[in-house]
């Protein structure tokens, strides 16, 4: 089943890896930038539709946000729209001008911290529910945030067909899911991987590092990856002990390289060289083979001042009769520029770790993602991120007002933090 895994952090990397440069000079806190990025009209829409779900028998406008809401879901194909396409825009317009009613109400969701009962029940019919898993039938808010979580960043960085998630939804199901105290043993430590990636991406480094430290650290892991499956699933998906110690090592390993990527750029090089040197011991342990990460191993050592270890790495490298053209080629070029200042910093920023880090990632520690996205229960979640992520899209072009009543809130950030 592992094989059958697709490489979606491929397109996290490259997002990352090619965007703005950061300073850190007179930089905010990253509490404080994770407070700007989640109070914004996008995320007052997303509520505004969980709102529309759980209170369409309370308000006219909320049942027909609903309404709207469950059709355009209805039409959504594994949680994807045409936006080229005219009937799917529609739909879409016609949901966000349903939520722009209701986005007043999705921000006083946000300031008062209210988004605490599940929307996933509402979503089910009756022979949906009665199939659920145990797990899922005593579905808690913290796991629904998690699974949301998954669910997006599934959607959002799938390979050949991204859905345009928004950031900030993102960021706010990363800040609202309690990753260590998720109710299916063995999921948090996916959980804690994959809001590194969403911090790291965001330049929310010290966030990213935080999450990089919880995710995959288990000694049982094996037992634990084989009991989450069976708990939002219902069903025993063979896996094997490797198999699962692989997938945790390449969630911690993912994490630290994002982790490392964000410090970067940001231009903290002690904080990237030690989350990259994590990145590659967890790397190995998921099975990417020692050549793949030796010019990584290079380039730190570089930077450390360590030009003997450096060779080593690279002729260690050359010797092998593994390794790929590719890394070879690579290799050769870092090793021409050994004695130029900088070399291993820009050898760090480029796209080709990025694609280093998918490598650890792609065939092994989506298996999670991909076995609950076969439910029923993943497909609604699906839908309902789609269809909620297409509004606020259509809002975007649509609502000519859009713009102007983004703005950052201050009461609910001094109640949470």
């Amino acid at each position: 089943m592992l094989e059958r895994c697709f490489s979606f952090l491929f397109i996290v990397v490259l997002v990352l890896g090619f965007g703005a440069s950061g300073c850190s000079c007179a930089r905010k806190s990253d509490e404080e930038i994770l407070k700007e990025r989640i109070d914004t009209t996008s995320v007052h829409l997303y509520l505004a539709a969980k709102l529309a779900i759980l209170k369409a028998d309370q308000s006219p406008d909320a049942k027909v946000a609903r309404d709207h809401l469950l059709e355009a879901a209805a039409a959504a194909r594994d949680g994807r729209f045409d936006l080229s396409a005219a009937e799917d825009w529609k739909r879409l317009v016609d949901l966000a001008q349903a939520l722009w009613k209701l986005r007043e109400d999705g921000q006083r969701m946000l300031e008062s911290g209210e988004d605490n009962e599940p929307i996933l029940p509402a979503l089910l019919g009756a022979t949906e529910k009665e199939a659920l898993p145990p797990a899922l039938k005593e579905l808690d808010k913290n796991l629904e945030h998690g699974l949301l979580l998954l669910t997006m960043f599934t959607l959002k960085f799938h390979p050949s067909s991204p859905v345009p998630i928004p950031e900030e939804v993102m960021l706010y199901e990363s800040w609202m899911t309690d990753a260590s105290n998720l109710k299916v043993v063995g999921i948090g430590h996916f959980m804690h991987a994959i809001k590194a990636v969403v911090y790291g991406q965001n330049e929310l480094c010290d966030l990213s590092k935080k999450e990089a430290a919880k995710a995959g650290e288990s000694d049982a892991a094996p037992a634990e990856l084989k009991e989450a499956l069976r708990a939002l699933t219902g069903n025993e998906i063979a896996t094997s002990d490797a198999e699962s110690k692989e997938a945790f090592a390449a969630a911690r390993a993912v994490a630290h390289g994002m982790a490392g990527l964000c410090y970067m750029k940001r231009k903290e090089k002690p904080k990237a060289l030690d989350e990259l040197e994590k990145f590659c011991e967890a790397a190995e342990e998921a099975g990417l083979p020692g050549h793949e990460t030796a010019v990584v191993r290079a380039a730190i050592a570089i930077e450390k001042g360590d030009k003997e270890k450096a060779k080593k790495a690279l002729d260690d490298l050359d010797a092998n009769p593994d390794a790929d053209p590719a890394s070879k080629e690579r290799a050769a070029e870092l090793r021409k520029q050994l004695d130029d200042d900088g070399i291993g910093a820009e050898y760090l920023t480029k796209a080709d770790l990025g694609t280093l880090v998918v490598a650890t990632l792609a065939k092994r520690s989506s298996i999670l993602a991909d076995a609950f996205g076969s439910t029923a229960a993943g497909q609604k979640l699906k839908s309902f991120s789609g269809a909620t992520s297409g509004a606020v899209e259509a809002a975007k072009k649509e609502i000519p007002s859009y713009e102007d009543v983004k703005k950052t809130g201050v009461q609910f950030w001094k109640r949470w933090f």
